[in-house]
This record gives structure tokens, C-alpha cells and sequence, in this order.
């Protein structure tokens, strides 16, 4: 009798959360990644040419304008992308 076991890797489903989605400059917002798929590299763009390689980074927007904040996660079976807008 064998048990099934989960397979090793599984395709990705890029999803964050942002503190906050617009308000006045300089407008700090914190991103929390809630991707499912056991992500093992980050990369983030804020929209105003900043980036990041962290999990869970922070940016802070300086200038008006609206910003897609665009996170690209990967595992072992590939890649995936989201974006959302953040308007300051």
C-alpha cells in the first residue's frame, strides 16, 4: 500500500498585500507577500524605479503620480507576476 505524497514543487500564485493603496507624499507603504507555491526568490519594482529582492520590503513614494508596484515570484517549476496600483 503506498500513501500519496505532495510533489516536489508546485506552480506559483503571485499575491501580496500593500499597507496602503494612495494618499499624500512622501506615502510609505510595506508590501507582504502571500505567495502560494513555496517562492524561494523575490523580485519587486515600485513603479518609480526602485526594486527589491527582500520578502516583505517597504518603499516610500516622494513624488505624486500613480505607481504599479509589481511583484515577480519564482520556485522551482518557474515564475509569476502581479501588480497593483498605488496612487500618491
Amino acid at each position: 500500500f503506498l500513501s500519496a505524497t505532495p510533489s516536489i514543487g508546485s506552480k506559483i500564485i503571485v499575491d501580496f498585500d500593500v499597507s496602503s493603496d494612495g494618499g499624500p507624499a512622501p506615502l510609505k507603504v510595506i508590501s507582504t507577500d502571500t505567495t502560494i507555491g513555496d517562492p524561494n526568490r523575490w523580485e519587486w519594482s515600485f513603479g518609480d524605479g526602485s526594486t527589491s529582492n527582500l520578502q516583505h520590503p517597504e518603499h516610500t513614494y516622494t513624488t505624486a503620480g500613480d505607481y504599479n508596484v509589481t511583484l515577480t515570484a519564482y520556485n522551482l517549476c518557474g515564475s509569476s507576476s502581479k501588480f497593483y496600483t498605488i496612487t500618491v
